[in-house]
């Protein structure tokens, strides 16, 4: 864990040095993209997969992929637990090392490119995202591989949705889900974003809220039995009381900050209508969702938005002290629930092959 605020702390005394928090530079910008993609991208892979959750069982997953032919994939021991095409993409890079460091570098790369690329195509403030990245999808991607990957994948499918080009929508959902089948979720985003009469867009959204009101449990087993028996966790787990709920006041801040900041901006094509439909289902499935911890993951692929959100929002706040006071607060809310919330007790034992404790 040490490692991981050392980085944050790093990047941002970065930033601030090469003033890459302006946009007078596009040099000095670059120059700080460039050294915290490296940065990043080292703490990334070089875990000790000993001292991670989860990655121990993916470590066995890859020998037993190493051992197997891929017609044979389909019968392996994880495949009861990890979708067809994760082993399928362990296996392939298993042909070229069989060191488990090769998924950790691959993946690293994956979902850092896929993310830095998002950014430098969606974001007003460079700085402020790629620190929101890190406290944001960047720790828990360490060990939840699979749906980060998804998740950094899906990222990529932005221009497709607002292009309403469905075929290669569908070819990224396809991919994403052969990687964890939860990327289903995304499907929604594509219709909803591509309503253009906007009393019926409005119309559809308050229609989501009654059928959610009426039928949350329904609606969501449906759903989870698309995607199959290994995720029926998705319906039972209510281990944290009021689970959700700072997801759902965050993204509904974040919600009500874009109302008033952009006003009816909100609704242009582009990337403002995309980040208002994927807020409002970020608000609408965390609302529900409270008290059933697993649809915090479920919704992640919405509630991961900050990173490009926040600066959006900035972008319509003429006021150079409320601008900078705004990123800074959410800066820090998430700073704090990822390295002093709940969630830093899954890192808190993690070490790395160039850092032991």
């Amino acid at each position: 864990m040490e490692v991981l605020i050392f980085n944050f702390i790093f990047i941002l005394i970065l930033g601030l040095i090469l003033k890459a928090n302006t946009q007078e530079s596009k040099g000095k910008i670059n120059t700080f993209v460039v050294l915290s993609f490296v940065s990043s991208f080292i703490i990334h892979t070089f875990v000790d997969p000993m001292s991670v959750l989860d990655l121990p069982a993916y470590e066995d997953a890859f020998v037993e992929c190493m051992s197997l032919p891929f017609y044979r994939l389909k019968d392996a021991f994880w495949a009861g637990s990890m979708e067809i095409g994760f082993l399928w993409y362990m296996k392939f890079l298993s042909l070229i090392s069989d060191d488990f460091i090769i998924v950790l570098i691959v993946s690293s790369l994956i979902m850092l490119c896929c993310y830095y690329r998002t950014i430098l195509t969606n974001s007003p403030y460079t700085y402020v995202s790629i620190l929101f990245i890190l406290v944001t999808v960047f720790d828990q991607s360490i060990f939840v591989l699979r749906q980060h990957l998804a998740m950094a994948l899906l990222t990529l499918s932005w221009n497709s949705i607002i292009n309403k080009n469905y075929r290669r929508f569908g070819a990224y959902i396809i991919i994403a889900f052969l990687l964890h089948r939860s990327s289903l979720v995304f499907i929604p985003l594509f219709f909803l974003y591509n309503i253009e009469n906007k009393k019926m867009y409005i119309t559809a959204l308050l229609i989501s809220c009654l059928v959610f009101a009426v039928s949350y449990f329904v609606v969501l087993q449906y759903f989870v039995s698309l995607m199959g028996r290994d995720y029926t966790g998705y319906l039972n787990n209510v281990k944290y009381e009021g689970a959700n709920y700072v997801d759902f006041i965050l993204m509904s801040g974040l919600f009500i900050s874009m109302i008033f900041f952009m006003k009816s901006a909100v609704f242009e094509r582009g990337i403002n209508r995309l980040l208002l439909s994927i807020t409002s289902l970020a608000v609408i499935g965390t609302f529900f969702g409270v008290g059933n911890s697993s649809t915090g993951r479920l919704f992640y692929y919405y509630t991961s938005i900050p990173f490009i959100l926040v600066p959006n929002i900035m972008k319509y706040i003429n006021n150079q002290i409320v601008r900078v006071g705004f990123a800074i607060c959410y800066i820090g809310v998430y700073v704090y629930i990822s390295y002093l919330g709940s969630s830093a007790k899954y890192l808190e034992n993690m070490s790395f092959l160039f850092w032991s404790k």
